[in-house]
């Protein structure tokens, strides 16, 4: 299978596909496919069905939290000592890292209630017995919490695992040929989660199931955009599959997460949630720092009270002691391209807070933007509730163009205006090539991707609106990215007072020549932008007709 992917250029302030008609053609490039998840027939088989129980007592009850290292995980001797682990700008030793569920208590009415027992590295097999490694934390396994429930005469059970084993669930580059058999790990993982409601129940307790928040993905990039790859594969929905199988309510906090994390920016997710980071130079997005983990917690009191039919975990937290900080959301886009001297509109934001609502009004508007002058103009958002928690400011770029035309920059999320045809010009009517509008992690924003799977017998091109040629002979440069990983060429047409003309731009060495009887101008881009990362190509088509 062969991908190629397109971009507009506007991020980097440099005109974006003007007059722009290119054949993109020998489209030769291998793409990694994500295994697809196969659900086992026998599943069905291995999910028993029950009565879903209904608790009317919602007052004083204890709260059980079982699962992985985003609900609990502290400093260890072996991430001190040996890793080199250091957390947030000032270095503190020891340095201070967490899950959501040791900051859960401090919005219960009853702190002493809650018990997290997750731990670190436990998968949902794992947490069966005891680690191997006492550092972990010895104590915190199935066996332990069962007997703490059985104590407690029941309670309820938060249960959030995001693994089965220990298979590569985070590497959006895992090959299913060389990883383990998903069937079987889809219904492992099912049967370890139907393990624990089952027991959560006949000890007279309330299971409810918690999907795991996503990780916070290097290359979000200086701005944030409003979208966030998901990283957790399957496992989210494998989750909500035996929720409903069982009967079990459920908090999706992958969802949640993943709405959040899409409104900022690299720095301020490091800042706000975590920037642990290690003699390796790895940076820890997974996990928390204090003040993120307290943030998640924050947002499992919300799901509790919005997402949950029965009242008895909801009941649990404190209406009156507000500590969860309330959320802003932008109206329409994370960025605004505005032509030079054209007025700039703000769409302005919501915001919501768990225990005021709706305190839209109370928003703070930050910037100012200089419709005659070319750049890019942050617009901040803030705003705080009544008891004083302030929200994560959410920023919108504006960006004031000046003498640029943008004709392509997939954000609209269509790929209207383009179209395949038989490259290889024998006519024989043979092309399978596929465009399609994609969000590019890398890139972090949507792109055009074109699959040539038959290599130069498939061609590419884009016109303007209804099959249009443009007419805006003053528009001469034009500009577009790029990550190509093999041999291409572009064409670009343009009308000129000599006739029609065909630009050719080719990623070799060999200078520039006119071919065709003068009908074509060809020329070198370099080897290197074949490489398999993003470029940005600009050409002046008037200076490089000269240059002939």
């Amino acid at each position: 299978m062969d991908i190629k992917r397109l971009h507009s250029c506007t991020d980097k302030q440099t005109p974006a596909l003007i007059h722009f008609l290119p054949a993109l053609i020998g489209l030769c490039i291998g793409i990694v496919l994500l295994p697809a998840m196969a659900t086992g027939a026998d599943i069905d088989s291995l999910l028993p069905t029950y009565h879903l129980l209904l608790f009317s007592k919602h007052s004083k009850q204890k709260i059980f939290i079982i699962g992985d290292s985003t609900v609990h995980r502290h400093a260890t001797d072996y991430l001190i000592n040996n890793a080199g682990m250091n957390c947030g700008d000032d270095n503190t030793t020891p340095p201070t890292i967490e899950g959501w569920g040791d900051e859960l208590k401090r919005y219960a009415i009853h702190p002493e209630n809650v018990t997290n027992n997750a731990r670190q590295g436990a998968s949902s097999e794992e947490y069966k017995t005891p680690p191997v490694n006492a550092d972990v934390g010895h104590d915190r396994n199935w066996q332990v919490t069962r007997s703490l429930m059985e104590q407690a005469d029941g309670g309820i059970l938060l249960i959030q695992f995001g693994s089965y084993g220990n298979e590569k669930r985070l590497d959006p580059n895992w090959d299913d040929n060389d990883g383990p058999d998903w069937n079987v790990i889809e219904q492992k993982f099912k049967q370890n989660l139907v393990f624990y409601i089952t027991k959560a129940r006949g000890l007279g307790a309330l299971p409810i199931l918690v999907t795991p928040p996503d990780g916070r993905l290097d290359g979000v990039g200086s701005h944030a955009d409003g979208f966030h790859p998901h990283t957790r594969g399957q496992f989210p929905t494998w989750i909500h599959e035996v929720g409903s199988d069982t009967g079990t309510e459920l908090l999706d906090l992958n969802i949640k997460s993943n709405n959040e994390f899409a409104k900022y920016s690299d720095a301020v997710l490091l800042r706000e949630f975590g920037d642990c980071h290690y003699n390796s130079g790895y940076v820890d997005r997974v996990h928390y720092e204090p003040q993120g983990a307290e943030k998640v917690a924050g947002w499992v009191k919300e799901l509790a009270c919005t997402q949950l039919t029965d009242r008895s975990l909801c009941a649990q937290f404190s209406t009156t002691n507000d500590k969860v900080i309330p959320e802003i959301n932008l109206n329409g886009s994370y960025y605004v391209n505005l032509p030079a001297g054209e007025q700039f509109t703000d769409p302005g934001a919501t915001a919501f807070d768990d225990h005021d609502g709706n305190i839209s009004s109370n928003i703070v508007v930050h910037g100012v933007v200089h419709t005659d002058e070319a750049g890019e103009y942050p617009i901040t958002y803030d705003v705080q509730d009544s008891h004083g928690n302030h929200a994560i400011q959410v920023t919108r770029i504006v960006r004031v163009n000046s003498g640029i035309t943008v004709r392509e920059d997939a954000e609209d999320g269509d790929i209207a205006n383009w179209e395949v045809y038989d490259g290889d010009g024998n006519n024989d009517g043979e092309f399978d090539g596929l465009v399609t509008n994609i969000f590019d992690n890398e890139k972090h924003s949507q792109v055009i991707e074109l699959n040539g799977p038959n290599g130069t017998d498939d061609g590419f091109r884009y016109y303007g609106d209804n099959d249009q040629d443009w007419n805006t002979p003053e528009e001469s440069v034009i500009s577009w990215c790029m990550k190509y990983s093999e041999n291409f060429t572009v064409f670009v047409s343009a009308q000129t007072n000599n006739g029609y003309r065909i630009f050719v731009y080719q990623p070799t060495d060999n200078g520039m020549e006119i071919t065709n009887n003068g009908a074509r101008y060809r020329f070198s881009l370099g080897t290197d932008v074949m490489d398999g990362q993003w470029h940005t190509i600009t050409r002046d088509l008037v200076a490089d007709m000269y240059a002939l």
